[in-house]
């Protein structure tokens, strides 16, 4: 029998027992994929497609239009680099159908069209390195950047139309009913975020 002034012993506790991570291996683990789908978001959030709106220059993204004759029109859309050539076609289309309602028609046909790829090469400097001379008896050194250079490509769509009224011709791709363009591809449509406040 153990006398009963003995000294019993204690449970040992373990420096990690105060280490949340430890108790819950789980959620430690999990703290690097959430920091990588984070990254994911943001640069999801950096590569949106250029909205649709007015191009409030020559050379800015947007759509633009003119007047060429009765009935004949041109339409344009400019996407920036980060508008691939389906979205800058959809929102040249939609333009069109645009154009056409609000000349009172109801059908358009796109005469001529055309898309452009404008590509640029964009270098980036990543960082700096220290290099020496290649000369054998120099103990001088150079200091030199380094970088990355990549394609950066814009797409322009650009269409002549004809506004008609009456019934659609059968079996005429080139012809769209404006309001069913709009209906169909409005949901499409990226529009600018309205400013806050």
């Amino acid at each position: 029998m153990m006398p009963s002034n003995a000294t019993r012993p204690r449970p040992s506790h373990s420096r990690n027992s105060a280490d949340p991570s430890a108790r819950h291996p789980v959620a430690s683990a999990a703290r690097p994929a959430l920091a990588v789908m984070a990254v994911v978001l943001f640069a999801a959030a950096c590569a949106q497609t250029a909205p649709y709106r007015p191009a409030s220059s020559g050379a800015s993204p947007g759509f633009s239009d003119r007047k060429i004759e009765t009935d004949r029109y041109q339409v344009a859309f400019r996407g920036d680099s980060r508008t691939p050539r389906e979205d800058v076609e959809t929102y040249l289309l939609y333009r069109a159908a645009e154009v056409t309602v609000a000349e009172g028609g109801a059908l358009f046909q796109v005469v001529t069209s055309d898309t452009t790829a404008n590509t640029r090469y964009r270098t980036s400097i990543i960082g700096t390195r220290f290099g020496y001379s290649p000369f054998r008896y120099s103990s001088f050194g150079s200091l030199s950047t380094f970088g990355d250079i990549r394609p950066v490509t814009r797409y322009e769509a650009v269409a002549n139309i004809l506004v008609l009224d009456g019934e659609r011709p059968a079996r005429d791709g080139s012809v769209y009913d404006a309001r069913d363009v709009l209906r169909t591809l409005g949901p499409s449509v990226r529009r600018p975020t309205p400013p806050s406040g």
